[in-house]
């Protein structure tokens, strides 16, 4: 980058963490973690556990972004360590899931949340779109959750400047909609019944996977290290800080609800926090929550597009990708951004997003754990950093490393069908890269 083009603040990277990682799944896995767990205290130690291994791997990944002060997180990590093919896999699974597949995802939840909002049939209605010779329907959610992808796709082509006003924004809103709820359940008038303690049930444990992927996303501010005013200083402050402030907005708000709402209403309800939210302030909590949820889906989308063709850039620096990818100044050049939404795109028109994130969510993992293992290869080529030293080791990293191969084993083990089909998806990025660098070499002759 060049001297005054904008960069990012250790701030504008807690945002970026905290846009990526809420979405979703606080508003729906409440239950099924209820369901698992009886007991008060135990529910608010899985989520204090879920924040624990989030910042394991963010303590992990602020050490590597110190040593590799590039964009791109995993793909530079992995590649550093064990070399192109790795690193190329990561990246190319990233494209193909780990970015275009949530977003998708979270697009059309922004949609279904919209369409419960408005007027009953608002959204859904089809349309049918002729090309040439061929004719198909396409929903208004559809389009509503493209139309959201193509916003947040201007946004990140944007620039900097545009990204940080954007996610510090959304995080405002999202930060300030909890803390509303949360304070309406500490100070909510008296009669409201607190819950029984309930019963602890041995299954209790397997409710940390639901809990981890509510969590993905603490890696977010890695995959813009390169555009830090202070690397080596702003990316370990911005993955710690971002990770903090997530794990204590779920455990406050876990809390909250457990004080409001039984534990058998929120192991029966769809969506516990709108239960809790109509507990406490009636047909104004329900609006409260529905925007909380449309905001936290929005922002994910948002920091997605913002984080992921950070790694499409490096890939291209490294002759991975044809050098139409390679950044030219200090944000990434509009066809790395176009290139993943128009993917999300064709994943949210075709409704393949449900089973491409089912599929490769093991090896996404399995990634992560791995860009941590590349911590001690590194660290015995290099010796320890100079900046920023992940405290624990090498405990911190184990432990993260061992909670990453149990969740992947325990997708294999429950669902080996889609974990296998994950594994050919991410093996057929194996052509794709000789093809890709064969183009990215002619292109440079």
């Amino acid at each position: 980058m060049t001297r005054g083009q904008a960069r990012f603040r250790t701030a504008d990277g807690i945002a970026l963490v905290v846009t990526s990682v809420v979405g979703a799944g606080i508003f729906t896995v409440p239950a099924y973690v209820a369901s698992l767990a009886g007991s008060s205290w135990l529910i608010l130690a899985l989520w204090a556990a879920g924040g624990l291994m989030a910042m394991a791997g963010a303590l992990c990944y602020a050490e590597l972004a110190a040593r590799c002060p590039r964009g791109g997180a995993e793909y530079v990590y992995l590649r550093e360590a064990f070399g192109d093919t790795v690193g190329f896999l990561s990246g190319w699974t990233s494209f193909i899931a780990g970015f275009s597949g949530a977003i998708a995802a979270a697009a059309v939840g922004f949609a279904a949340h919209l369409a419960d909002a408005l007027p009953s049939g608002f959204l859904g209605s089809y349309l049918r779109v002729t090309i040439g010779p061929l004719t198909a329907a396409v929903s208004t959610r559809s389009l509503v959750a493209l139309g959201l992808i193509g916003v947040c796709t201007g946004i990140s082509i944007g620039g900097v400047r545009m990204g940080r006003i954007a996610t510090n924004a959304l995080t405002l809103c999202i930060v300030g909609g909890i803390l509303l709820l949360a304070c309406a359940g500490m100070f909510r008038p008296a009669g409201l019944a607190t819950p029984a303690a309930g019963v602890v049930t041995l299954g209790a444990a397997s409710a940390l996977v639901p809990i981890f992927f509510t969590y993905s996303g603490w890696n977010a501010a890695a995959y813009v290290a390169a555009e830090y005013r202070n690397p080596s200083r702003d990316v370990p402050r911005a993955l710690i800080g971002g990770t903090l402030v997530v794990t204590l907005l779920y455990v406050g708000i876990n809390y909250v609800m457990l004080d409001v709402v039984p534990i058998s209403g929120m192991a029966s309800s769809y969506a516990p926090l709108a239960a809790m939210g109509r507990a406490l302030l009636g047909s104004t909590g329900s609006t409260v929550v529905t925007m909380l949820a449309l905001t936290a889906l929005a922002s994910s989308v948002c920091a997605m597009a913002i984080t992921g063709p950070r790694i499409y850039v490096e890939m291209a620096a490294d002759g991975a990708l044809p050098a139409a990818f390679a950044a030219k100044g200090s944000v990434p050049p509009p066809i790395a951004v176009i290139a993943q939404s128009l993917w999300s795109g064709v994943l949210v028109l075709t409704g393949t997003f449900e089973q491409i994130v089912t599929y490769t969510g093991s090896a996404i993992v399995l990634f992560s754990g791995g860009a941590v293992c590349a911590l001690f290869v590194l660290r015995h080529r290099h010796g320890r950093p100079r900046t920023f030293a992940v405290p624990g080791y090498p405990i911190v990293p184990l432990a993260f490393i061992a909670c990453a191969f149990l969740i992947s084993a325990a997708s294999f083990r429950y669902q080996p069908l889609p974990s296998l089909l994950g594994v050919a998806l991410i093996a057929a990025g194996v052509p794709f890269r000789r093809v890709s660098h064969a183009v990215a070499v002619s292109r440079t002759a």
